[in-house]
């Protein structure tokens, strides 16, 4: 079995912050992220394998009744999943400071991300049953894409009780976009 990952990952971010000093305060910014990620596999059973797959008669029609599945030498898979990920969001914050005790904070935040992969899990011709339908089936899905816009929010106040004993409430959105399986599973 040999499976190598490679991931390629880059973020950056730009700040524009004011002084704490005013009555208000504001925050903003620009965030990019770019994430190329590639998994390739590679499985070939051995003349000494003695992996044992009990599968029940209607599994596999090929073995009969209390009989036990064996994967066959020279049985092999390969695998190849590559993605390549772009994010990027725009956000900013505002903060009021109504007393030197209590202030309220809110916040928008809108992203883009963009995913492109192509997914191809093979197995080698003359495989035996066990192998090409029971534990590794082939799923060759190709080229594949999604993209989704998203915007979100955020609000929260705080007041100051005393120096230490604070009082806060916060309610927000969330996000996080889709993805593809790596593995042998449907996507």
């Amino acid at each position: 079995l040999i499976q190598v990952q490679q991931n390629e990952t880059l973020s950056q971010e730009f700040r524009l912050a004011s002084s704490s000093d005013g009555a208000l305060e504001y925050l903003a910014g620009i965030y990019l992220y770019a994430q190329d990620t590639t998994f390739d596999e590679y499985y070939e059973v051995g003349t000494g394998a003695n992996r044992v797959f009990p599968l029940p008669p209607p599994v596999v029609p090929l073995c009969g009744t209390g009989e036990t599945c064996m994967a066959k030498p020279g049985d092999s898979i390969t695998g190849l999943f590559d993605q390549e990920t772009r994010s990027a969001a725009a956000y900013g914050n505002l903060t009021w400071h109504i007393s030197e005790q209590w202030d309220i904070t809110g916040g928008l935040r809108w992203g883009r991300d963009e995913k492109d992969v192509f997914i191809a899990h093979t197995n080698a011709p003359g495989n035996g049953f066990v192998i090409d339908n029971a534990i590794f089936p082939p799923n060759e899905v190709g080229d594949l894409d999604l993209a989704d816009d998203y915007t979100t929010w955020s609000l929260n106040t705080r007041y100051r009780l005393a120096e230490d004993v604070m009082l806060f409430a916060t309610v927000s959105t969330g996000f996080k976009s889709g993805g593809f399986n790596s593995r042998r599973l449907p996507v």
